[in-house]
């Protein structure tokens, strides 16, 4: 579905049009909406629906209205050949129908905007109700031309057949079983729908049509029915019918004057707008907006800009220029400053005059007669108070604040504090000799016993027009140019401006006798409740809401007066009356109803790009690739377009977006998922009271942020990554084979290696002075072979295990030497490691790594180790440790202590005993190490004593009379952890090696 929108906008046409009409329409602005602005000019029909909208039937299709703008929906819109529409209307279920020329009958269908081909029968629900069809008013004028014929009829109850070919249905309407129609003298006549009963209503206050030979010089006739009410428009002027219950009489009520208005077919009475609405068969509608506002004006070529104002009598009004009342005038024969008057509770008057002989403050009686000279002056800015204790106060430009005393000023010091050439422009008694004070820089309260003066703070330098203290004791404060404020409690506050920023100029505030607060302004006129404004004060959270009243509402101009005092004064009728630039404009406060936007909200139409989204009630669904999305809101108001204000939010945000004028909602790239819009328009005042619509819409996905897509592509992955899996089995599978070639041949070289790194060490030994040169070089050269021997070793010692676990049932000489290979590896590959860690530790890095280490686990660790290489000896190895006792040491070191010293006893005992004691006391542990072997010679044994003792070295010999490398690691190691180290052996008896000094970590062994 497609139809096209037609937005209209009026604003400048409403301006130009008033200017052409005001005159002819007086209490009414009128717009005439016609093919040059957005209307269709054959109009046949009109029918407001339940949302609020005004449909209008027209030969080009159906209109529809919505105070805004028009939208018409033609054949291409909804899908049928219907175009030449006769009526529209809504059926007794409420739902919006349509007659075409060809006499067929359509439904609007809400959700589509599209006509959908019905019979008449189930529009009106009942087959046999009386309904006037386009065919039926030759069928009438048939049947009656027949009686009449048939003399049964007189000639007067014949139908008007002129009225008829032109008007077609509207000069036949019917109401509650009677038929009512114009004669061909336009006179009127009820009938009933069987045609038996005939009456001429005679219709009082008329003039009857003049016949000039053949010619009937008629006014403008036609007849109209809105429900069950029937209108007549008569010449100038549309009324309301009253029938009698026989309807043999009727009678006349003025509605409307519309003029010379031509051809006026219908007739729309919309009361909660103070509106009319006249259609017409060939030139639009006529939109009549009643003025709920006067404006007093000086019907002469003298100026009608006014300012300062004062009540005289009941309806009159004291300016500089006379008294004005409605329709009199009475001029003054002074001549006095027009932007001060102050009216006394005794009835004086006290102008600013300005004549050169008596320029000065003069007092004026009742009767407008000077009384009294009080001041002599020739200054402007005269500002009066009259206090509730009877006291009268005033200021001047030049002067501070005086009291008047018997017709003499007694003049005040400004006080310490005020701003440096402050000018007041107002006063208000703020209690008890307390006075606040408006001027061009702000606001202060003047304490007259004490001169205490205290400044507001906020407003310092903002010039202040106006000040009003309501019953709450809130003073409103009003400026020109910075908006208003409140100040209640000691906190000021500041109040949110309206969308244009008109209530940025406040010239005064006046409160009526319903709690509504008054605001008139450089551009129009505002009211408020008072209990909105005062819920702000306090919870400073929705702004309130302001109604607006323009000159379409009965103004001259949008432009009232400030700067002058008072600006504006309540009459003694109870009127309000305002001055502008254009007249005096009066009204009472309490009989202004405003017309509230208090409809629906409502999604016109969506187009993503450049395709329609179908409105069908179903979830909203937006593929993905659209870039431009937008959303057409409609919501039907009659009043002042400014009254209605429709906010947005995206997602559920906290912030509000005021909707642009054409009313359209453009979002660019949403994101894939599930999406709102939230609609909000204040529907007048109080808490929270707004009407609100909610718009939910998804965003498909692209098929890349589609879940199977994501699965695709997790399979792929998967896919890709056991490809990866078997190509790295294959790489590993490859790497092993080529590893045992290369731990084959290592094995070889194993030997030649190690003959090689003790020739090294030997050369080391044998020249130290090489050696200090060298040492860093050959260090790194040394850890270089470690490192690189300790692969090959780990694979050989590997393989040797696997070989040794595959001959375990080979015969006794093949398992043999498999055990003999499997721990002759194992102790190079222990020694290379041990070695490269000796030459790290002490000749290299240097660096320790001490930390709590736990001996009972450090010795299960080692028994492990020599679980195998135990029983090649037949020794068993028992070790006696607590397990809670912690010793500070490098774990790594003590390691490679223990394991070389429980070596050298398996390797030195024979089917003995291993014994590993671990004692404690004071803090300190000892380790005993005791085996049942052949022992150590005497010399050997002093010897290593004797090194371990005096921290000599060993040299780099090979070994000390068959004793390895394997000492030299434990007494370096044992020297760099500080250990305490002692031998004693006897042969045939067996070694005990006890290392003592060893610290316990106290913390974790308590």
């Amino acid at each position: 579905m497609y139809y096209r929108k037609l937005l209209l906008y009026f604003a400048c046409f409403f301006l130009l049009f008033h200017q052409n009409l005001a005159g002819q329409f007086p209490g009414y602005y009128v717009q005439h909406f016609n093919s040059d602005n957005g209307m269709q000019n054959t109009v046949k029909g009109l029918q407001p629906d339940n949302n609020g909208f005004i449909w209008i039937a027209t030969e080009s299709g159906l209109v529809r209205f919505d105070g805004r703008a028009f939208t018409l929906f033609d054949h291409a819109d909804n899908g049928t050949p219907v175009n030449r529409l006769a009526d529209v209307g809504i059926s007794k279920k409420g739902q919006l129908y349509v007659e075409a020329g060809n006499n067929g009958h359509y439904y609007m269908m809400n959700a589509v905007n599209e006509l959908e081909d019905v019979p008449a029968a189930r529009i009106f629900n009942d087959s046999n109700s009386f309904r006037i069809s386009i065919s039926y008013t030759e069928k009438l004028y048939n049947a009656c031309k027949k009686k009449y014929d048939e003399k049964t009829i007189a000639a007067w109850a014949i139908p008007g057949l002129k009225q008829f070919s032109f008007f077609l249905t509207t000069s036949i309407v019917y109401s509650n079983g009677w038929l009512f129609y114009l004669n061909k003298d336009l006179g009127l006549v009820a009938a009933d729908t069987a045609l038996t009963t005939f009456h001429r209503l005679a219709l009082p206050g008329l003039k009857n049509p003049v016949t000039k030979g053949n010619n009937l010089a008629a006014p403008p006739a036609s007849l109209m029915q809105y429900g069950n009410d029937i209108y007549l428009r008569w010449a100038d002027s549309i009324y309301a019918l009253r029938f009698s219950s026989t309807r043999a009489g009727a009678s006349l009520h003025a509605v409307l004057y519309v003029g010379d208005i031509p051809n006026v077919m219908g007739f729309l009475p919309l009361p909660a707008y103070n509106m009319f609405i006249a259609a017409t068969v060939a030139d639009g509608i006529y939109v009549f907006q009643k003025q709920v506002f006067s404006t007093l004006v000086l019907h002469s070529s003298q100026s009608n800009i006014f300012y300062a104002q004062a009540p005289f009598g009941k309806d009159g009004v004291l300016t500089n220029a006379g008294v004005l009342s409605p329709g009199k005038f009475t001029p003054l024969p002074i001549n006095f400053d027009p932007r001060f008057i102050f009216h006394a509770r005794n009835g004086d008057y006290y102008v600013l005059r300005r004549e050169q002989d008596e320029a000065g403050i003069s007092r004026l009686d009742k009767n407008l007669d000077v009384t009294k000279r009080i001041l002599s002056t020739d200054k402007s800015g005269v500002r009066f108070m009259e206090m509730q204790d009877g006291s009268t106060w005033l200021s001047l430009s030049a002067s501070f604040l005086g009291r008047l005393v018997h017709d003499s000023v007694q003049w005040l010091d400004k006080p310490a504090g005020l701003p440096d050439e402050f000018f007041i422009s107002d006063l208000l008694e703020a209690g008890k000799n307390n006075v606040w004070i408006a001027g061009n820089k702000g606001v202060v309260k003047y304490d007259i016993s004490t001169r205490a003066l205290q400044v507001i703070p906020g407003i310092v330098n903002i010039p202040v027009r106006s000040l009003y203290k309501d019953a709450s004791g809130v003073l409103w404060i009003g400026t020109y140019g910075n908006g208003f404020y409140a100040w209640h409690n000691n906190r000021l506050t500041v109040f949110p401006l309206d969308e244009d920023k008109y209530l940025a100029y406040v010239h005064t505030f006046m409160e009526d006798k319903t709690g509504h607060l008054w605001i008139s302004t450089n551009h129009g006129l505002f009211e408020c409740l008072l209990n909105d404004l005062h819920r702000y004060i306090d919870t400073k959270k929705e702004p309130p809401y302001y109604y607006y009243f323009d000159r379409t509402a009965g103004f001259l101009t949008n432009e009232f007066n400030g700067g002058c005092s008072p600006a504006g004064i309540v009459l003694g009728n109870g009127k309000f009356s305002l001055p502008s630039l254009n007249g005096l404009v009066q009204f009472y406060p309490d009989s202004i109803k405003p017309a509230f936007p208090n409809t629906e909200i409502f999604v016109d139409n969506i187009i993503a790009d450049t395709s329609v989204i179908p409105l069908t009630g179903k979830a909203i669904t937006i593929p993905h690739d659209v870039n431009r999305l937008r959303f057409y809101i409609v919501s039907p108001y009659f009043g002042n377009s400014y009254n209605q204000h429709i906010e947005y939010n995206i997602d559920k945000s906290n912030a509000w977006y005021p909707l642009n004028d054409d009313y359209i909602i453009e979002l660019n790239n949403m994101r894939k998922g599930e999406h709102s819009i939230a609609l909000r328009k204040q529907a007048g005042f109080g808490e929270n009271n707004f009407i609100t619509k909610e718009i939910a819409f998804t965003v498909e996905p692209a098929f890349y942020e589609t879940n199977a897509f994501k699965l695709l592509l997790l399979a792929a992955f998967l896919l890709l990554l056991y490809c990866l899996y078997r190509l790295r089995i294959r790489y590993l599978v490859g790497q092993k084979e080529r590893l045992e070639k290369e731990v084959a041949e290592k094995t070889k070289e194993q030997h030649v290696l190690i003959n090689n790194l003790e020739t090294v060490v030997a050369e080391l030994e044998a020249s130290k002075t090489d050696l200090q040169k060298t040492a860093l070089f050959k260090e790194a050269l040394a850890m270089i072979i470690t490192h690189d021997l300790q692969s090959p070793l780990r694979f050989l010692s590997d393989a040797m295990e696997r070989m040794h676990e595959i001959n375990k049932n080979a015969d006794a000489d093949t398992k043999e030497l498999s055990v003999e290979l499997k721990n002759t590896s194992a102790n190079i590959h222990h020694f290379v490691e041990d070695f490269g860690i000796w030459i790290k530790k002490v000749n290299i890095a240097g660096n320790l790594n001490v930390k709590p280490v736990n001996i009972a686990a450090l010795l299960a660790e080692l028994e492990i180790f020599f679980s195998e290489l135990q029983k090649t000896n037949g020794n068993k190895i028992i070790a006696e440790a607590l397990p809670a006792i912690n010793v500070y040491a490098d774990y790594q070191l003590l390691k490679i202590i223990l394991r070389n010293i429980i070596d050298n006893a398996n390797k030195h005992t024979h089917a003995g005993t291993i014994c590993i004691k671990l004692c404690a006391a004071n803090n300190i542990a000892t380790i005993a190490i005791a085996d049942t072997g052949d022992g150590m010679k005497p010399e050997l044994l002093q010897k290593l004593i004797q090194c371990t003792q005096q921290n000599a070295s060993f040299g780099y010999n090979k070994e000390i009379n068959g004793i390895g490398f394997g000492y030299r690691f434990i007494t370096d190691f044992c020297r760099m952890l500080d250990i305490s180290l002692d031998m004693k052996s006897k042969l045939a008896e067996g070694t005990t090696v006890t290392l003592s000094n060893l610290k316990i970590n106290a913390a974790n062994n308590s």
